[in-house]
């Protein structure tokens, strides 16, 4: 083959994989880029809406690590959780739309384009002549910002990607991270990717404004995003008041201070106190309740020492606390396990679960099931109890188990295990007292009024003389023993609608003109016969006239006798406060019956969601709300200048001086018995 042959061929072979690799090269969107400016970033996503699912994937470069956050919506039943922390329920429907309205196609359009080949194109102001500039000067005069604007600048035009940080992250922990973007993906019902965007550096002197790559093209744009907004945390995304509980109708707290632990293979229960203390909220005051505290002599039953009062700086601090109380973090149980810890369903089931999982699921956590003397499981945890009485019935066991390192929660690094369990206690809202009833009036029959009034001088055989005592009525010249002035009938004879007699009565009787002698002993007798159940006569006295001293007595109130007894009246009196009263009654036990079935209502709603899961809390919060004696009880102002020292009469009654009145009582849990598979001891005190 000729020379020119040779040549023509391997002309024509330049010529085609120069046609290959132009039209394999990396496509930049079938657009020239300065055209971009001002269109949507995200064309697809019209409506926040239609958003079904959030990716996050955030790049940690000085660990070359990755982390990897979802939030989805169940398609079947609505429900939005999280699946990378085993589908725990997430508060995002807000959230989502919150979050991610920056990106929808009516208001994040795109600033700027770089073109990957050049560069720096539009507002990118980095200096391409800096290489001639100090081309002069030798690398010794070269200062550190100067070499460094050279190698950004070389690693730029090596790998624009790399360069402005929208390289999309590795999921491969370990891997290289360097110049790895946040990406960020939004997909639709449908797994239709709405936005799919590594969001990289920050643009300089541009506020707000990064560089923005699509997934699929090489193009680096610059976009307006608020990336504070794509959070990647848990706690962003959930519920994170823990307790839901209105600290406000807290009634009383037990603090049960214990710790379960296992050493080797043998468990060691080491109780120290159990107390209850109480909230007023009249007052805003706490108050000592029961308190128990163990020794070595055993259990006591005792209360604050001389000099001592209770922190209520403290106690205000776990009110708090427990209406503030924040998830850190959360771990699914397993399923075989209850509200209350134990294995549902009968007896077999929980003797069967010593040999599942579940049991080491507990175990790893901080939980223990331990037999009691009653033979009922009951859980014991590795650092106490917390129980919370509300106002309402319902109570909250707080059991707190082993700690866990953990870089971003609490002061120190730490958070708790926690599980909780809701029940309702009857005692707490007992059923209110009704209101009693009054008897109802009787009446004495009395005489038949007569056609006439029967003289007074002359006695009336079917009427008993006025002068003639009542068997009940003790004679006026008889002295009563508790009456000062036996001679005085006053005190000792009650009047039946008037406490105070009145003498207007007997002075008209004695001075009445017409009057005669009998007529004014008939007047004495009516004064000491006001005390006879029955009138003597129907409409006055002996005149029979309507102005005089008859009339007078038929109508003043100091002679109730010959004033009838208005029956109907008292009767419809009585009725209409028998009526009122059964009402009120009726409605007291009404309120409490809805009151009481609400409470057993969020007495369910909360175990629903407490059930499935251990909780994380920070372990400064578990401080506050799982508090020790020392912490609970502090030594009063003065205590010292009285010869009360705290630290001294704790050390005498540790010692065998027991406070006057103390009584031993047994152990708040008894001695466990028939412990789990694995753990065949315990021993109840403190390890010598």
């Amino acid at each position: 083959m000729s020379e020119g042959i040779k040549t023509v061929v391997y002309v024509g072979l330049a010529l085609f994989v120069g046609l290959i690799a132009y039209v394999t090269r990396p496509q930049t969107g079938g657009f020239n880029p300065p055209d971009a400016i001002g269109k949507p970033l995200c064309p697809k996503y019209t409506d926040a809406t239609f958003a079904t699912s959030l990716t996050v994937i955030t790049p940690d470069n000085s660990m070359n690590l990755v982390k990897k956050f979802t939030v989805e919506k169940n398609s079947t039943t609505g429900v939005w959780s999280i699946p990378s922390k085993e589908d725990y329920p997430a508060d995002a429907e807000d959230r989502l739309r919150d979050s991610t309205v920056g990106f929808l196609a009516t208001t994040c359009t795109i600033l700027d384009v770089i073109d990957p080949d050049k560069v720096v194109v539009g507002n990118e102001d980095e200096d391409e002549d800096s290489d001639e500039d100090s081309g002069e000067d030798s690398d010794e005069e070269k200062t550190e910002e100067q070499k460094k604007a050279e190698k950004e600048a070389e690693e730029k035009k090596k790998d624009p990607h790399k360069a402005y940080g929208v390289r999309e992250p590795s999921l491969e922990q370990g891997g290289d991270q360097e110049g790895t973007g946040t990406l960020i993906r939004i997909n639709d019902s449908e797994g239709t990717a709405l936005v799919h965007l590594v969001i990289g550096k920050d643009v300089k002197n541009q506020p707000g404004q990064h560089y923005v790559r699509s997934i699929g093209s090489d193009l680096v744009y610059v976009a307006a995003i608020d990336l504070a907004k794509i959070s990647s945390s848990f706690a962003d995304w959930i519920e994170e008041d823990l307790l839901q509980m209105n600290s406000a109708n807290l009634e009383e707290v037990t603090i049960k201070d214990y710790t379960f632990l296992v050493v080797g293979n043998r468990p060691q229960f080491d109780p120290r106190m159990e107390v209850t203390v109480k909230w007023n909220q009249t007052d805003s005051k706490w108050s000592l309740g029961d308190m128990l505290e163990f020794r070595r002599t055993g259990p006591e039953k005792t209360s604050l020492l001389p000099g001592e009062e209770l922190n209520t700086e403290n106690l205000n601090a776990l009110k708090t606390a427990l209406g503030d109380l924040k998830i850190v973090d959360v771990r699914r149980k397993p399923p075989e396990l209850g509200s209350d810890l134990t294995l549902m369903g009968e007896g077999k089931q929980f003797e069967k679960m010593r040999d599942q999982a579940s049991f080491l699921s507990l175990k790893e956590r901080g939980f223990y099931l331990v037999e009691f003397n009653n033979g009922s499981p009951e859980l014991m945890s590795a650092n106490g109890e917390v129980i919370v009485g509300m106002k309402n019935g319902i109570e909250y066991v707080l059991r707190f188990g082993n700690n866990v390192a953990k870089l971003t929660t609490g002061e120190d690094g730490l958070s708790r295990f926690l599980f909780v369990r809701v029940r309702f206690n009857p005692t707490r809202l007992p059923a209110p007292s009704p209101i009693a009833i009054p008897p109802k009036p009787t009446f004495d029959a009395g005489p038949a009024p007569g056609p006439t009034t029967p003289d007074p001088t002359t006695p009336d055989p079917t009427t008993p003389e006025p002068t003639t005592p009542e068997p009940t009525t003790p004679e006026p010249t008889t002295p009563e023993p508790t009456t000062p002035e036996p001679t005085t009938p006053e005190p000792t004879t009650p009047e039946p609608t008037t406490p105070e007699p009145k003498d207007n009565g007997e002075e008209a009787d004695a001075t009445e003109p017409g009057d005669e002698g009998p007529q004014g002993e008939a007047g004495q007798d009516d004064n000491t016969s006001e005390t006879s159940p029955a009138p003597k006569t129907g409409d006055g006295n002996s005149t029979g006239d309507g102005n005089s001293t008859g009339d007078g007595n038929s109508t003043g109130d100091t002679n109730p006798v010959v004033k009838p007894v208005d029956q109907d009246a008292a009767l419809a009196e009585w009725e209409a406060e028998r009526d009122r009263i059964t009402r009120d009654n009726e409605n007291a036990k009404k309120k409490w019956k809805e009151t009481v079935l609400a409470s057993k209502k969020r007495v369910k709603e909360l175990n629903f969601r407490f059930a499935p899961w251990y909780y994380q809390v920070s372990d400064a919060e578990f401080k506050k709300v799982r508090l020790g004696r020392d912490e609970l009880i502090k030594e009063g102002e003065g205590a010292l200048d009285e010869g009360f020292g705290v630290d001294s009469l704790r050390r005498l009654q540790d010692q065998g001086l027991q406070k006057q009145g103390a009584t031993k009582q047994g152990a708040p849990h008894g001695s466990p018995q028939g412990l789990p598979s694995g753990l065949q001891g315990l021993r109840q005190g403190s390890p010598n």
